[in-house]
């Protein structure tokens, strides 16, 4: 199923589904009040008093003001995306190559405010898949201010972007950029290989 669509039934189905309790709660009031003016019109008739209490005015309008705050949020809270879901779902969606369903999700998760350094890491590779490579570097810019020494992987994939955008300076300049980090000797041997012009072990190297 395609994961847009997903989320958007999902949003349409707990707005209706609040709908339907918000009204429900209404119904049930105005019921309650029906029978209140039935009970005082029948016992007035009679002349007769109200031997049991039934819930006032007051507190009926206290009951309702409640309703509502405990249905906005928990409309709030239903609207919310899932966030273990998105990661789940993102995580899968690069692994089998549907990087359009992985930049939904991972977007998806930058706005709700979640701001991990995988979620960067693997939104700024969707978007390389996808040739956005402005956006690649953006993302890996991010990704390097909250996390500089996460891989050299971002640093190599963010060169290769550069490179797309006919910047080879930037590329470089970016990957020197990388080396002022502390690596592991044969990681610090692939940063210089790309400096060198030398292309990094085919294995994982960014294409």
């Amino acid at each position: 199923m395609d994961i847009q669509q997903l989320m958007q039934d999902l949003e349409a189905w707990s707005l209706h589904l609040g709908f339907i309790a918000l009204w429900g709660l209404l119904g049930a009031i105005a019921c309650l009040l029906a029978v209140r003016c039935v009970l005082l019109t029948r016992l007035a008739a009679r002349g007769q008093a109200l031997q049991f209490e039934m819930p006032t005015a007051k507190t009926l309008q206290r009951m309702a003001v409640g309703f509502l705050v405990v249905a906005g949020l928990a409309a709030f809270f239903l609207q919310k995306p899932d966030r273990s879901f998105l990661l789940y779902y993102g995580a899968r969606a690069l692994e089998r190559q549907k990087y359009a369903d992985a930049v939904y999700a991972y977007e998806t998760l930058l706005t709700s405010g979640l701001t991990r350094t995988d979620v960067y890491n693997n939104l700024a590779i969707a978007y390389f898949r996808l040739e956005r490579y402005q956006d690649a570097v953006t993302m890996f810019g991010k990704l390097h201010e909250i996390n500089p020494g996460v891989s050299i992987q971002s640093y190599l994939y963010c060169a290769r972007s550069f490179e797309k955008l006919g910047r080879p300076d930037l590329a470089i300049a970016y990957v020197n950029k990388g080396l002022t980090r502390k690596w592991p000797a044969d990681q610090e041997a692939r940063l210089r290989q790309y400096v060198e012009g030398v292309p990094p072990t085919p294995q994982s190297a960014p294409k």
